[in-house]
């Protein structure tokens, strides 16, 4: 287990890492080291980090939807959670700091000095617990969306389609050129590769095939056009924003291309031009940026350079697809251009808050296991053990954390719910009395071997 977390389920290396989330990774991870030393605010504090770790993880599974399908609706759906998300991450860690910084404490020595503490802390608090009503907001976006057509309909559409057009090639009043190439290998092959294909997958080819049958000249879009929305995901936070505000512009070309009912060969080559020339340029930034790897360590963004930042590596995809809009007649690529620069200060300004955040960090992200205690947290009832706890603490993780971990345990779940508990060290010496522990007290504090076994009275 990560030396940064008492819980492997907040900081787990999840099953299909992507470049985009990384980032997000790294602040849950310190977030989860941090809440572990609380000693107030602690349930909404661990509530926080479990919701956003629920998130990251919806994000990832989009990401990987994406692959697979070149959904846009999913792409939107996971790209509108990142920033959100991060913002969430590192704006907890700014109120949370205040709150347990000595001087916040309740140290009054006046009735006015007493009231203003509660009142801070009262702020505090409430700005804690929006910051987890904002994740659970995130949360409902992140989940499965419904699909707009049922796979039903879909199939019916497709067996309506190819039962109209085979009539057609039967009627003596269609020309012999329609004729011939509605007997063309090429037009029958699509429809034939579509069995046994998830919806996702069928939905865009059928948008095709349907395309293809419908308008003979300039049909579908370029291949380029679904690869540039499996690429965002493989791009670090440095390069998120932009990455995706010129991947947004190529989706708007492509569906009004897509939309126009006067297609012609020179719009399908500009739009063409556009996408392939923005998927190179996003592959040369994954290729030359040392910040898209889906292990991105913290060295790496705690050495982000702002001052050679700016150096523009999307130049001439801009100036393509202002090409691009220009011969599609579609306004807004000088628009675009500005907002691609307003992109790259929110990437520039997000790394910054990231170094920040990381810096200013108190405890190690680093896998050390000798700084970790393992923790044996025995369940007594009446006298009787019924049943055992196990996980790998920091040393500066509370017994309030340690509660609320063994309270997640599936085999304590039912056992614990609704009960109140205490936490016991045993006896070392006379007097042969367990001693009783304060949830405040911290792992270090009790034992300084890398073993400890506390038991939790119910």
């Amino acid at each position: 287990m990560p030396a940064s977390s008492l819980f492997e389920d907040w900081t787990k290396e999840p099953e299909h890492p992507y470049p985009a989330t990384s980032l997000i990774r790294h602040l849950i991870t310190l977030v989860a080291a941090d809440v572990c030393t609380f000693r107030q605010n602690t349930q909404t504090s661990y509530r926080f980090v479990d919701i956003a770790r629920t998130i990251y993880d919806q994000i990832n599974l989009l990401i990987k939807r994406v692959d697979e399908s070149g959904n846009w609706t999913d792409f939107e759906t996971y790209t509108a959670a990142i920033d959100p998300l991060e913002e969430a991450l590192i704006k907890f860690q700014l109120e949370a700091e205040l709150l347990e910084q000595k001087h916040y404490l309740n140290d009054s020595s006046s009735v006015t000095d007493c009231c203003a503490f509660v009142n801070r802390t009262h702020r505090i608090f409430r700005e804690v617990a929006e910051g987890v009503d904002l994740l659970k907001g995130q949360l409902s976006q992140v989940t499965s969306q419904p699909r707009p057509e049922h796979s039903n309909t879909l199939a019916i559409k497709s067996v309506m389609a190819i039962y109209g057009f085979m009539q057609l090639g039967l009627s003596d009043s269609v020309p012999v050129e329609t004729k011939l190439y509605l007997k063309a290998e090429k037009v029958w092959l699509e429809a034939k590769q579509q069995g046994q294909k998830t919806y996702d997958v069928v939905n865009p080819i059928f948008s095709a095939f349907f395309d293809q049958l419908s308008n003979l000249a300039a049909v579908g879009l370029p291949a380029s056009y679904r690869t540039l929305l499996q690429i965002v995901g493989t791009i670090g936070r440095a390069y998120h924003a932009q990455s995706l505000q010129l991947v947004k512009l190529c989706h708007q070309a492509a569906m009004h291309y897509q939309a126009s009912q006067n297609k012609n060969d020179k719009q399908y080559v500009a739009l063409e031009n556009a996408l392939d020339q923005t998927l190179e340029d996003l592959q040369k930034v994954i290729t030359d940026m040392k910040f898209n790897e889906p292990g991105i360590g913290l060295s790496i963004i705690t050495d982000f350079d702002d001052t050679t930042y700016e150096k523009h590596p999307f130049t001439e995809s801009i100036n393509e697809i202002k090409l691009c809009f220009s011969e599609l007649k579609l306004d807004g690529a000088d628009n675009g251009e500005a907002m691609l620069k307003k992109a790259m200060e929110a990437d520039k300004s997000r790394m910054l808050a990231a170094k920040l955040r990381i810096e200013k960090a108190t405890n190690s992200l680093e896998n050390d296991e000798s700084k970790m205690v393992e923790v044996l947290v025995k369940v007594r009832k009446g006298g009787q053990d019924i049943g055992e706890h196990k996980i790998k603490a920091q040393r500066s993780a509370r017994l309030a954390a340690i509660g609320w971990s063994a309270a997640r345990d599936a085999s304590l779940k039912d056992k614990l719910m609704g009960q109140d508990f205490k936490f016991e060290q045993e006896s070392t010496g006379p007097p042969a009395t367990n001693k009783t522990l304060s949830t405040d007290s911290s792992v270090g504090s009790l034992t300084t071997n890398t073993k400890l076994t506390l038991f939790m009275v119910i």
